[in-house]
């Protein structure tokens, strides 16, 4: 589960063997703004960038999307070998470490 400052939501969904969805919601009604399709296993993490724009989402799909908050729409897919990928906090404007 990650938030904006705006106020989103954003969650990922799915079971490993199984498609998974990023939901985002907006915390003030419960109102679903975007359902984001596209891993084919399930999600296990997602990070909202520090600007509230951009969700990277990573799936036991061996992927991480990066998606636009305010379209849904992707914006990157990026393959890894690893079979579990976590996101650090923070990793989106590349400040980990600083």
């Amino acid at each position: 589960l990650a938030a904006t400052h705006s106020g989103m939501l954003v969650s990922g969904s799915g079971e490993c063997g199984l498609p998974g969805e990023v939901y985002v919601w907006d915390s003030r009604n419960g109102q679903l703004l975007h359902r984001l399709q596209g891993h084919t296993d399930g999600v296990e993490n997602v990070v909202v960038a520090p600007d509230g724009l951009t969700v990277a989402s990573a799936g036991w799909d061996k992927t991480i999307r990066l998606w636009d908050l305010t379209t849904g729409k992707a914006k990157r897919t990026i393959a890894r070998r690893a079979s579990a990928l976590r996101i650090p906090s923070g990793s989106l404007d590349s400040s980990v470490g600083r």
